[in-house]
């Protein structure tokens, strides 16, 4: 019991705290290829449903955020009956799915008809911030370079989000480190960039058609790079409930990934994607959330009183420091993270009882 105690937390230290180390040690600051006098031509695929409240806003924000160069904007509505399917805009191609098929086949049928040497995917609710292309497309002028990721900030509209953005910021310094070291592994929907001559329909099955695509572009032996200046606000989910729905989803679709891509195609990655995609993804996906609920079990049995005590302070501080905007967030990360590990067992049961739809529920905003 006590030998598997410190098996786990050893895990959780080497996860958390040793890989960004680790690659801190590893890597080299990156410096970004001088920017060509020829700028290249772009596509921004928008891909949305019932996104009404959004789509004006997003339209003339990408219209904005894109005026130095030649783009081709195509909106997709998929199955959209909020009147969003009857708008039309200037320099906007807007194809319309009458039935919702899902998000990978809303860009399946906007990659038939791209024109720009680079694809940008964004979602709807997201909004570039200024000179976030132009940061987006730079890395890309490296031949090595496939795929670039944007930085992903909540706007900050409850505790929830607040002690989320503090997950964002670490995630965000380990895609820095992994992009200096060698890649960066996956990218995020709300804003990506990646080579049109890489792009390929993707099979409506797929359930995270971002990582799909990253991790395609990593075993063509590309490198897909974090961005950290390639801001993107998005406006995040009202409810936790709603926030469960996502994460549960996201561990659903990297099972898929991992039974239906990875294992497949193991010898199509190199020593260092595997090492990066094991310690960030896979063991926080597969190892690491039962090892928490391990410790925490066990702590609680073992140390009983004391556990109990522990948790009542931890209840009373809670509630002392609800009413503060700096300090609740705080006292909320041990519940949001525990909650976060609950949905990623979640998500890999209802892969694996086959309990899922690739098509994402909308959550509330």
């Amino acid at each position: 019991m006590v030998v598997l105690l410190y098996i786990s937390l050893a895990i959780i230290i080497y996860t958390y705290i040793v890989y960004p180390v680790v690659l801190l040690i590893a890597s080299n600051t990156r410096t970004m290829p001088i920017t060509s006098h020829t700028k290249p031509t772009i596509t921004v695929i928008i891909p949305a449903y019932n996104e009404l409240a959004y789509i004006p806003q997003k339209i003339k924000n990408t219209q904005e955020a894109t005026a130095n160069y030649t783009t081709q904007i195509i909106l997709v509505t998929s199955g959209s009956t909020d009147g969003s399917e009857q708008l039309q805009y200037n320099n906007v191609l807007h194809i319309h799915h009458p039935i919702r098929q899902g998000k990978a086949a809303a860009i399946n049928s906007a990659i038939l008809v791209t024109t720009g040497h680079i694809t940008i995917l964004t979602d709807c609710n997201t909004m570039l911030q200024p000179q976030a292309i132009a940061h987006l497309l730079q890395p890309l002028h490296s031949s090595n370079v496939g795929i670039t990721t944007g930085n992903k900030q909540l706007q900050a509209t409850s505790s929830i989000v607040h002690t989320e953005r503090y997950y964002w910021q670490y995630e965000s310094h380990i895609k820095t480190l992994e992009t200096n070291y060698n890649t960066t592994i996956g990218a995020v929907g709300e804003l990506m960039a990646i080579r049109s001559t890489l792009l390929q329909p993707i099979p409506t099955s797929i359930i995270l058609d971002d990582f799909y695509l990253a991790m395609q572009a990593i075993a063509q032996g590309y490198q897909v790079h974090y961005v950290h200046h390639a801001v993107t606000i998005e406006t995040p989910s009202t409810s936790l409930y709603d926030e469960c729905i996502r994460r549960i989803r996201i561990a659903c679709g990297a099972t898929q990934w991992v039974h239906v891509q990875y294992m497949p195609n193991l010898c199509k990655y190199t020593y260092k994607v595997h090492w990066q995609l094991i310690t960030h993804k896979l063991l926080r996906w597969y190892i690491v959330p039962p090892c928490i609920l391990y410790s925490i079990t066990y702590a609680t049995i073992v140390y009983m009183p004391y556990s109990l005590i522990i948790l009542a302070s931890y209840g009373i501080l809670a509630a002392i420091t609800y009413a503060s905007k700096v300090l609740r967030p705080v006292v909320l990360a041990p519940v949001y993270y525990i909650i976060t590990q609950v949905c990623i067992l979640i998500g890999i049961t209802n892969y694996v009882t086959n309990s899922y739809n690739t098509i994402w529920k909308k959550a509330k905003r």
